[in-house]
């Protein structure tokens, strides 16, 4: 099953994550993710319930991965608030150990990836999981300032880019 899911993850990120968007002035939604995949520096898990996730945190910090890709298949299971708040939760946990969770849940249109996508419903692959994307939290902050000063934000909308600024925030209160 967890081949499946990771081929169906790596397609996923192919079609979403690193196809240059025009709704992005022609950046793909994660520019670094096709390089991560490439350098099989993509760590892909499967949870079940948010013990699972707790217990891959550390995993994932002994790992050479650049990113950690927790899937949680059954996406009902969590109600999508609370999901929401357990990821806040786990951002002010763990960025003290230079750990970010960035959590994708198929029912909140917020996202990046929702307001990117929402026009080709053939590009939803996280309408059947919920993900949990752990990233190193300095390694994403000195990739998000590249972005940024090659003009990656300037057309975001300004709460998903008061987002990354908040992270930007954790990594430095965390030093």
């Amino acid at each position: 099953m967890l081949d499946q899911i990771i081929s169906e993850v790596q397609l996923w990120s192919k079609q979403v994550l690193e196809v240059p968007r025009e709704s992005m002035q022609d950046f793909p939604i994660c520019p670094y993710a096709r390089g991560a995949w490439e350098a099989n520096a993509a760590r892909v898990r499967l949870v079940d319930d948010w013990r699972d996730v707790l217990r891959e945190i550390p995993l994932f910090l002994d790992s050479k991965a650049a990113v950690g890709i927790l899937v949680k298949v059954e996406p009902d299971d969590w109600d999508m608030d609370q999901f929401l708040e357990d990821v806040r939760c786990i951002n002010r946990r763990w960025s003290k150990q230079n750990v970010f969770a960035l959590g994708l849940h198929p029912w909140d249109e917020n996202t990046f990836i929702a307001t990117t996508t929402e026009e080709d419903e053939q590009l939803g692959l996280h309408d059947e999981y919920v993900f949990i994307l752990l990233f190193r939290l300095d390694e994403l902050n000195i990739a998000s300032n590249a972005l940024e000063e090659d003009g990656f934000y300037e057309h975001w909308r300004p709460e998903l880019y008061y987002e990354i600024l908040a992270r930007r925030k954790l990594d430095k209160e965390s030093k």
